[in-house]
C-alpha cells in the first residue's frame, strides 16, 4: 500500500467516516482494501460506484493515502476502537473540483453500478456539486476549505458545437481516410 509505518493502513483500524459522495458510513480499512483490489484490476462486483470514483480520483481514499504519506509523524485516520471521524479539508479540497466523466460511468467495468450511485456521483460533480457532498460540517463552504471558485473558468464538459460546414464524407465511405481527414481539415479552416 503506502507508508508502512502508518497505523491507518492496519487491518485493526476501526476509524470510519461518512463518504462525501454516497453519504454512507464506511470503515477506512474497507475502502483501503477495495482500493487495493481495484489497483490490481480485481475490483469486485460490489461498490462499482466507488470504483468508478477511484478511476477519476473523486474517491476520497485516493487523497487520504496521499495525506497520510505526507504526514509522516501523525496518523489522523486511525482508531483502535470504533470511531466516526471527519475527512480533512485537504481531502475535501482535493475532491471538490473533480468531475467523474460520463465515459467513466459508462465504462464496461462500472456500467453495472446501481442507478442511485450513478445519480449521486453526478450530483457531486465539480465545484457546483460540492454543496451536495455528504459528511461536511454544517454550512461548510468552498472558501472554508480553501477552494477559490474562478469566475472566469469555463463550464466543465460543455458539448462542442457541431461544425458549421458539412463535411464531405464520400472519401471516408470509400475507405480513403487520409482524404477524408484532409477534407475535414480544409472545411474546418
Amino acid at each position: 500500500m503506502s507508508n508502512g509505518n502508518s497505523k491507518t493502513f492496519s487491518p485493526q483500524n476501526m476509524w470510519s467516516f461518512a463518504c462525501p459522495i454516497f453519504g454512507a458510513e464506511v470503515k477506512i480499512k474497507d475502502c483501503l482494501n477495495l482500493r487495493d483490489q481495484w489497483m490490481r484490476g480485481q475490483g469486485p462486483e460490489v461498490r462499482k460506484g466507488c470504483q468508478g470514483c477511484m478511476s477519476s480520483s473523486k474517491c476520497p481514499i485516493i487523497h487520504v493515502i496521499k495525506e497520510v504519506d505526507n504526514k509522516k509523524d501523525s496518523d489522523p485516520y486511525f482508531s483502535a476502537e470504533p470511531r466516526l471521524g471527519r475527512l480533512s479539508d485537504y481531502v475535501m479540497k482535493a475532491i471538490a473540483p473533480i468531475i467523474t466523466a460520463e465515459s467513466t460511468l459508462n465504462h464496461p467495468a462500472y456500467i453495472t453500478m446501481l442507478p442511485r450511485h450513478r445519480e449521486l456521483i453526478v450530483e457531486v460533480n465539480g465545484l457546483e456539486g460540492f454543496k451536495h457532498m455528504k459528511g461536511l460540517a454544517k454550512g461548510t463552504t468552498l472558501e472554508d476549505i480553501g477552494v477559490k471558485e474562478r469566475k472566469d473558468a469555463p463550464q466543465a464538459y460543455k458539448k462542442a458545437a457541431p461544425p458549421s460546414k458539412t463535411i464531405d464524407t464520400t472519401a471516408a465511405e470509400i475507405g480513403d481516410y487520409a482524404a477524408a481527414i484532409n477534407a475535414a481539415m480544409k472545411d474546418a479552416a
